[in-house]
């Protein structure tokens, strides 16, 4: 069946009655809910200033489950930075001091970046309705278990506080938790896929890009890598 409309949030919204509905997108084979969807359009209008426009071509029903094959396309100029040469790749972070100076904790305190000296950290890049990020936190619980206060954990997401409170009070993910942090995360550090996972050193600087946990030697590998940084942290 096709739909000639183009999809606006709030025509997003109304679709949404009984019935789960996810979109699927050009060149992509992963089926994305309306956050996930939002999320990066929103990226591409922070990072270039151009808007994009979905349009429905297709719609398919199974159960209890809508399916919309989305085309889209774009609005507005393309905006680089005034710096034309510079690469926006997570490489060139490497060995950079992480780039905030404060940002809004679960509880409306401010995480300064002088919070993380001193000892490593691990940051751990997530959203509400990501499966593979909830598939995680018990892995990421346990190693926050283990290394206790020897290491910064800290959990950061675009959603709301409102949402994360909701979301924590079915789901356990014990880390310190930064909210409403999409510019930091999509701008700064150029996170375009989560899970994502990153170390610091004890100074702040960006150690690494580490991805997800998948599976127990992910999990074990990565606390051996943990471990190293604690190590180094002591020379």
């Amino acid at each position: 069946m096709k739909l000639l409309f183009t999809i606006t949030l709030s025509l997003l919204s109304s679709y949404v009655f009984s019935q789960t509905t996810l979109y699927k997108v050009p060149s992509s084979k992963e089926l994305l809910k309306k956050e996930q969807l939002e999320f990066h359009r929103d990226e591409v209008e922070d990072r270039f200033g151009m808007r994009m426009n979905y349009k429905a071509v297709e719609e398919k029903v199974t159960g209890d489950t809508t399916i919309l094959s989305l085309s889209y396309n774009f609005s507005g100029l393309w905006r680089l930075k005034d710096d034309f040469e510079v690469d926006y790749s997570q490489d060139n972070l490497i060995g950079q001091t992480i780039p905030f100076t404060s940002l809004k904790r679960l509880d409306g305190s401010e995480l300064k970046l002088e919070d993380l000296k001193g000892k490593p950290t691990v940051m751990n890049f997530w959203f509400t309705s990501c499966a593979p990020c909830i598939q995680e936190m018990p892995a990421l619980n346990r190693i926050k278990n283990q290394f206790k206060d020897q290491v910064n954990f800290i959990a950061v997401t675009h959603n709301s506080s409102k949402k994360v409170r909701e979301f924590l009070k079915k789901r356990e993910f014990n880390f310190d938790h930064v909210v409403d942090a999409r510019k930091f995360i999509t701008k700064g550090l150029f996170i375009d896929g989560m899970p994502e996972i990153i170390f610091l050193d004890k100074d702040g600087e960006i150690i690494a890009f580490k991805g997800g946990i998948h599976g127990e030697k992910a999990e074990k590998r990565m606390i051996n890598e943990i471990q190293n940084l604690i190590d180094q942290a002591t020379l």
